[in-house]
């Protein structure tokens, strides 16, 4: 195997593994805690017309989420072949229940045999991640708002972290066009050991102020605004197969706020932490414990679960195009 590929993908690895088999017994306990045979019975109300739906809706959003990261690369005059930018998309999906999700770096690495630099690929990562964090907040914020109003307090709440993290990427701009910055750079290739991650910093801080102008960074947001909405949709239909008297729109914000617990938790691919939210959010919904758990499974085994099975083939697809 081609030792440039192996070598950024292989401790994500044992990274991953670590986070499945902690997910397993999260998933055991939670189970057992509410009872096996009515979770079960929840499962199947939910039906395996909404489970096959729902894999062509997660199929959909990664089809909506690689076509943004193709024009990310465009935009900074990266002409990858679509066939082998989708590929190398969903390889980083294949790593993504990773700390951070750092396992998606992992593009990088498959990127620069077509003359994308370190630099310019963690930048499109950079604008990509941050794009979901602020769609996602607009998924919990936009339907709090639309049933309550924007003066309800929980509406406030994610509206003030919403224009904190939009607040922070021009900090960042502002500060990497000041001279402090350069300096700094600047210092750091003068060391031989730091030289080529200077570079890499400099290129990468340089490409991440040109994704984030308000045009590119508008459309980016909104592709992945759609993305996750097509995920919250199937969120929403589950709990409507179960029966359960939980409106669309609180379905949605349900599931924003369950996926930034997720990410927060800082567990590989938010495993169990999301489950838990998503669990929690609904018995305060008035849920039964096994109804949540069963939607929250299922959610998951048609948006993480399946998406690491098609991260795999990607993996796969874009290792041969590496060795071909």
């Amino acid at each position: 195997m081609n030792t440039a590929v192996a070598a950024p993908w292989a401790a994500p690895g044992r990274r991953l593994a670590l986070g499945l088999l902690a997910a397993v017994a999260a998933y055991l306990g939670l189970t057992l805690w509410f009872g096996g045979a009515d979770t079960a019975d929840a499962a199947s109300r939910i039906g395996a017309g909404w489970l096959l739906a729902g894999m062509a809706l997660t199929t959909a959003n990664f089809a909506v989420r690689a076509t943004r990261w193709h024009f990310l690369l465009r935009t900074l005059g990266h002409h990858v072949p679509p066939a082998v930018d989708g590929a190398v998309y969903l390889a980083g999906i294949g790593l993504s229940a990773t700390p951070g999700k750092a396992g998606e770096t992992v593009r990088s690495a498959f990127l620069v045999r077509h003359g994308v630099p370190v630099g310019s690929s963690l930048a499109a990562f950079l604008a990509d991640r941050l794009s979901d964090v602020h769609a996602v907040l607009l998924i919990a914020l936009l339907p709090l708002a639309w049933a309550a109003g924007w003066n309800d307090a929980a509406a406030l709440r994610w509206l003030l972290v919403l224009g904190a993290v939009a607040a922070a990427p021009l900090a960042v701009s502002a500060f990497v066009h000041g001279r402090h910055w350069r300096r700094f750079v600047a210092a750091a290739a003068r060391l031989k050991a730091l030289r080529r991650p200077a570079e890499w910093m400099r290129t990468g801080a340089d490409d991440f102020v040109r994704l984030w102008r308000p045009g590119v960074a508008s459309w980016s947001v909104a592709a992945s605004l759609l993305a996750y909405a097509l995920q919250a949709a199937t969120f929403a239909g589950m709990v409507a197969q179960l029966g359960l008297q939980v409106p669309w729109h609180v379905c949605f914000a349900i599931f924003g706020a369950a996926t930034l617990a997720g990410a927060a938790s800082l567990l590989p691919g938010g495993l169990g932490a999301m489950e838990l939210a998503l669990v929690l959010m609904l018995r305060q919904q008035g849920a039964d414990g096994a109804s949540a758990l069963a939607a929250a499974l299922c959610l998951r085994a048609v948006t993480f679960w399946f998406g690491l099975l098609l991260g795999a083939a990607g993996l796969a697809v874009a290792s041969r195009l590496q060795r071909a």
